[in-house]
């Protein structure tokens, strides 16, 4: 008797679960920022009790919002070079 390794896909074709348009793209350079790690950790701390899918969540949204208060990183850098020239 033949048998196959397939088996059945569930696909839910209507979710409950809002679609979100922009991804997360973590940048290393965050990391060498004076108030990363508190950021970070604030937002680790304060969803401390919920599963780990929704601390990173939270902790996305607010890494968002932190680099958004953050000075645009291309006028930093043109203005670090004409402070060399």
């Amino acid at each position: 008797m033949l048998r196959g390794d397939h088996a059945p896909i569930l696909i839910m074709m209507h979710s409950n679960h809002p679609k979100t348009n922009t991804l997360f793209r973590f940048e290393n350079w965050w990391v060498m920022e004076h108030d990363f790690n508190d950021v970070a950790k604030q937002s680790w701390n304060k969803s401390s009790s919920r599963p780990f899918h929704q601390k990173t969540k939270y902790l996305s949204y607010d890494l968002k919002k932190w680099r958004k208060a953050k000075p645009n990183l291309t006028s930093q850098l043109n203005s670090i070079e004409s402070l060399i020239l």
